[in-house]
C-alpha cells in the first residue's frame, strides 16, 4: 500500500482558539501485511505536520506484538497546541498563571515493543530530543519567568524490563530566569501553579503487603549549563536589593539515581559583573556527601547594604571578598559531618552611617590565612589574621549616648516583643572552639570623641601596629598581646601582655603605657571633674593591672609634665576641686607630677568599677593634700610634718631657736623644691603670756637702769622701785604674807618674788606693743628662710599678725600657710 501526495486539514473547535491542523503525507508505504500478522509488515513514511517534519520506518509484528520502529520530527512548533494546555490547565489546576510564548521542539528514536508473557517490555535508544528557543512568561502581566537558547538531550535510552534510564548527555544553553521575592516576603514564580485542593478519602487504605516496584535506574553521563543568568531582585525590603548571576557555567558528569554513586561537577559564574564563584568537586545523594572546593573571587559587599539598612543605620560603601577553600559535607543519621579549610580576603571595607555619611569603620585589607572550621567537634581554628590600615570612628555624644550603640533601628514590633518577651531558662548549647594563633595589626587608627563634657574632647590613634597571639575562648589558654601606636601629634601607647581570653577575671597581667599625650586635649574631663581647663602640659601614663581570680591588683603611675591650668569653667553639673593647689603642692622644682595610685578590689563585687575607683581615688588624693599640705608633702619627700605648721617662740621673744630652725629647714626645702608653692607666715602673739613677759622685762630693765651699770639688784632695791607703783600698805601686806607661808630664812628670796610679780602689772604693754612682737616674730622667720635658705623673697609673704590663746602652753606660736603663686 501507497499513498503519494495526500494532504488533509482539520479543525478542534472544542477548544478556544480553535486549533487547525494540516497533515500532508508526502510518501508514505506499507509492505507485506496480513491477517494473522505472524509475519512482520514494514512501513516508512514522510510527511509534514503543520510547519513540522516527521519521518517514521519500522517493522511490525501483532499475532504476538513486536515493534521496531525509528522516528524522526523536526521543527514542532509548541504554540500551535498551546489552546489544548490551557484547558487541561484550567481544568485542573487553582492557579494558572503562566503563558507559553515560544518553543520548537525537534527529536529522534528507535523504539521496541515487545510482548513477552502478556507483558510488554519497551526499549528505547539512540534517543534525541531538543527544545530551541523557550519562552514561558507570565500570564496577566506578560512578565517573563524562563527562557533558554536551547535544551537538548543526546543518545538517550529507555528498557522497562531492566527499569533503566541512561543519557549520554543533556546540555541547556542561554537559560536565563528572574526571581522576586515580594514585600510579603513571598516568591513571584512559586505561586503561578498551584493544583486543586484534593479531599481526602475517608475509606481506609485496605491495600496491605503490597510489594514495592523497584525503581527506575536512571543515569546521565553528561549534563551543563552554559552562559546561564539568573536575577534576583528582593522587594521585601525597604531599599530593594538586586543580585545578578550571569555566565553561568554547570557541568556535571556520571550522574547516577544508585545509592552511594557519586557525581562530579563544576560550577563557575559572574557576580554582579565584576565577582565570581568557582566550585569543583564530587557529589553523593544517599547518603548525602559532598567534597570539593570553592572559590569566590572580588564578591562585592555593597550589595548587602539593603539588608543592613532593615535594622541598623549603616551602609557598606565598598568592599570585596575573595575565599579560597576545600569542603566536605557526610550526612550521618541526624547528625552530619562538615569541614571548611581555606583562606579568606577583604579589600577596601568602607562601613558608613547613613544618617551623615560618616565612616564607622574601614580596612583597606583583611588577610585570613589558613583557616580550618569542623562541626564535629564544633571548631574553628585560624592560622594568621592580617589586619591593615583599619580605622574605627567612636564617639560618645552629648546625651552619653555612644554613637556605636545607636546604630541600630528598633521597631515598634520589637519593642513589643521586648516587653512581652518572658525569660527563657537558657538550653545547654554545644560548644564552639575557636583558636586564632595571631593575628597582626598593621597601620591601625582611631578617632575618640566625648561631646557629653563641658569642652568636647577629641583624639587620635594612630600608626598602630602590632601583634596578638593564641586567642582563643578554650578555657586556661593564655592570649599575649604586644602592639604600639601614636596618640595625636607626638604621644604614643602602647600595651603588652597576657590574658585568658575566655575568662579575664581568671587571669590577666596587661601593661598599658601613654606617653607625651598632650593634656590641652583632656580639658573636657578636667572640666567635667575638677572644674578648670588645661592649656599646656604632657601626660605619661603606666598603667598595670594584674588580676589572678577576680582579685585585682593596679598599680598606676601618673606623671605630668609642665601643666598650665587655664580658666575656670562654670556649670552646675560639674565637680569643683582646688586644682591649681594641687598642681603646686604635687609639682616639684622640674615641673614635673609624679603619682603613683595602687588600685585593688574584686572584680565580682557589684559595685565595683574600675573607672569610678580611679577617680575616687584621684579626687581623695587631691582633697588630702589641700586638706593637710604639710603632711601631704612632708610625706611625699620623707619629712616629718606633725608639726612644720608652725613656729614656736618663747613668750615676748621673737628669737628663732634651734628646734624651730630645724622646721623651717624642712619647710624651705619643700619651697625650694615645689616652685609654685609660696609661704603665708601670720606672726602671733599670746595676750596672757606676752604681756606678762613684756611687763617682768619692763620692770627688770628699770632696776637695771637704777642699780646702775654692773650694780647688783636686791630686795631693798626692788622695793624702793616699787613703792611709788603700790604704796606702803600694799607692800606691808606683802611681807605679812609672805612672813607666814616661808621660813625666816626663804622671807628675803619670797618676798622679792612676790613684789616683782604683784610690781610688773603696774607696767603697762599696748596692744600695739603685741601686734609688733608678732611682726617681728615673722620677719624672723622671713629671714632666716630668705637670707640663709635662700628661698625665693616672692615666694614668702608675710600676713597681718593673729592674736592666739596659748595658755597652755609654754610656747607662742607663728602659723605658717601653704598656697599658691
Amino acid at each position: 500500500m501507497a499513498l503519494k501526495d495526500v494532504g488533509a486539514a482539520f479543525e478542534d473547535k472544542s477548544v478556544a482558539p480553535s486549533v487547525k491542523t494540516k497533515l500532508d503525507i508526502v510518501n508514505a508505504e506499507i509492505k507485506n501485511v496480513t491477517l494473522l500478522g505472524e509475519e512482520a509488515l514494514t512501513y516508512e513514511a514522510a510527511m509534514r505536520l503543520n510547519e513540522a517534519t516527521c519521518n517514521i520506518e519500522g517493522a511490525l509484528k501483532h499475532k504476538n506484538l513486536m515493534l521496531d520502529s525509528s522516528v524522526k520530527c523536526a521543527n514542532l512548533g509548541l504554540l500551535h497546541y498551546v489552546p489544548y494546555v490551557d484547558k487541561i490547565a484550567l481544568e485542573q489546576l487553582k492557579t494558572y498563571n503562566v503563558a507559553l510564548k515560544g518553543g520548537v521542539v525537534g527529536f529522534d528514536a528507535h523504539i521496541a515493543l515487545e510482548d513477552k508473557n502478556a507483558q510488554i517490555s519497551a526499549v528505547v535508544d539512540k534517543a534525541n530530543f531538543k527544545l530551541e528557543d523557550f519562552h514561558l512568561a507570565k500570564r496577566k502581566s506578560g512578565e517573563k519567568v524562563v527562557t533558554f537558547k536551547a535544551f537538548a538531550i543526546q543518545n538517550a535510552s529507555l528498557n522497562s524490563a531492566k527499569k533503566e534510564v541512561s543519557v549520554t548527555g543533556a546540555t541547556l544553553e542561554k537559560l536565563s530566569f528572574g526571581l522576586k521575592k515580594e514585600k510579603n516576603g513571598s516568591i513571584d514564580v512559586a505561586g503561578l501553579v498551584e493544583p486543586k485542593e484534593v479531599k481526602k478519602s475517608t475509606k481506609a487504605n485496605v491495600a496491605k503487603n503490597v510489594p514495592q516496584e523497584k525503581p527506575y535506574r536512571v543515569a546521565i553521563g553528561v549534563f551543563d549549563i552554559n552562559d546561564a543568568e539568573v536575577v534576583f531582585e528582593d522587594k521585601s525590603v525597604k531599599k530593594s536589593a538586586k543580585i545578578v548571576l550571569d555566565k553561568i557555567h554547570v557541568g556535571a558528569k556520571n550522574i547516577d539515581s544508585n545509592k552511594k554513586s557519586s557525581l562530579a561537577y563544576a560550577v563557575d559564574m559572574r557576580v554582579n559583573k565584576v565577582g565570581k564563584i568557582d566550585a569543583k568537586g564530587s557529589l553523593q545523594h544517599t547518603p548525602l556527601e559532598q567534597k570539593g572546593t570553592l572559590k569566590l573571587q572580588k564578591i562585592s559587599l555593597k550589595e548587602l547594604t539593603p539588608y543592613l539598612q532593615e535594622s541598623t543605620f549603616l551602609k557598606i560603601s565598598d568592599g570585596y571578598l575573595s575565599l579560597t577553600s576545600k569542603n566536605s559535607y557526610k550526612q550521618r543519621g541526624e547528625r552530619f559531618d562538615a569541614s571548611v579549610d581555606g583562606s579568606l580576603n577583604v579589600r577596601n571595607f568602607f562601613l558608613h552611617d547613613t544618617r551623615d555619611n560618616s565612616t564607622i569603620t574601614s580596612f583597606i585589607k583583611a588577610d585570613v590565612n589558613s583557616f580550618s572550621f569542623k562541626s564535629t567537634p564544633n571548631r574553628l581554628s585560624v592560622d594568621e589574621v592580617l589586619l591593615d590600615s583599619f580605622y574605627l570612628d567612636a564617639q560618645i555624644n552629648e546625651d552619653k549616648s555612644m554613637n556605636l550603640a545607636k546604630l541600630t533601628k528598633e521597631s515598634k514590633e520589637s519593642q513589643k516583643s521586648k516587653e512581652l518577651k518572658e525569660p527563657q531558662k537558657s538550653e545547654s548549647k554545644e560548644s564552639f572552639d575557636f583558636k586564632l594563633l595571631k593575628l597582626k595589626v598593621k597601620n591601625g587608627s582611631a578617632n575618640f570623641a566625648d561631646y557629653s563634657l563641658p569642652i568636647d574632647f577629641k583624639t587620635s590613634i594612630h600608626d598602630l601596629n602590632g601583634d596578638l597571639y593564641a586567642l582563643s575562648n578554650v578555657k586556661g589558654g593564655v592570649s599575649y598581646v604586644e602592639m604600639d601606636g601614636e596618640v595625636d601629634a607626638y604621644g604614643s601607647a602602647k600595651l603588652k601582655g597576657s590574658v585568658e581570653a575566655s575568662d579575664f577575671k581568671s587571669y590577666t597581667d596587661l601593661n598599658l603605657n601613654f606617653r607625651n599625650l598632650s593634656l590641652n586635649s583632656f580639658s573636657g574631663y578636667s572640666a567635667q571633674f575638677a572644674g578648670y581647663k588645661i592649656d599646656e602640659g604632657k601626660l605619661f601614663l603606666d598603667l598595670q593591672y594584674k588580676i589572678f581570680d577576680s582579685q585585682l591588683l593596679g598599680a598606676n603611675s601618673l606623671i605630668i609634665k609642665k601643666i598650665k591650668l587655664g580658666e575656670e569653667v562654670e556649670d552646675e553639673n560639674i565637680t569643683k576641686l582646688p586644682l591649681g593647689f594641687a598642681v603646686a603642692l604635687l609639682e616639684d622644682s622640674e615641673g614635673v607630677i609624679d603619682i603613683n595610685m595602687p588600685v585593688e578590689g574584686n572584680l565580682n563585687e557589684p559595685d565595683f568599677k574600675y573607672g569610678a575607683m580611679v577617680l575616687k581615688t584621684f579626687v581623695n588624693l587631691i582633697v588630702k593634700a589641700v586638706a593637710s599640705p604639710f603632711k601631704f608633702l612632708g610625706a611625699a619627700m620623707g619629712i616629718e610634718s606633725d608639726e612644720l605648721e608652725y613656729v614656736e617662740f618663747g613668750a615676748s621673744e621673737f628669737v628663732l631657736l634651734p628646734p624651730e630652725r630645724e622646721k623651717l629647714d624642712s619647710v624651705a626645702k619643700m619651697l625650694l623644691e615645689k616652685p609654685k608653692l609660696s609661704l603665708k607666715i601670720s606672726g602671733g602673739y599670746d595676750v596672757q603670756k606676752d604681756k606678762e613677759a613684756l611687763q617682768a622685762k619692763k620692770l627688770t630693765q628699770e632696776l637695771l637702769a637704777q642699780s646702775g651699770n654692773g650694780g647688783n639688784v636686791t630686795v631693798n632695791s626692788v622695793e624702793a622701785l616699787c613703792l611709788p607703783r603700790l604704796g606702803k600698805e600694799k607692800i606691808a601686806l606683802l611681807k605679812s604674807d609672805t612672813s607666814q607661808k616661808h621660813a625666816k630664812e626663804l622671807f628675803k628670796s619670797e618676798f622679792q618674788k612676790a613684789l616683782v610679780a604683784e610690781c610688773m602689772t603696774t607696767w603697762s604693754v599696748l596692744d600695739e606693743e603685741l601686734v609688733t612682737l608678732a611682726n617681728s616674730r615673722a620677719d624672723t622667720i622671713a629671714t632666716y628662710l630668705v637670707g640663709v635658705k635662700k628661698v625665693d623673697a616672692a615666694k614668702v609673704l608675710v600676713e597681718k599678725a593673729q592674736k592666739r590663746d596659748d595658755s597652755k602652753e609654754e610656747w607662742v606660736k607663728s602659723m605658717l600657710k601653704i598656697d599658691v603663686l
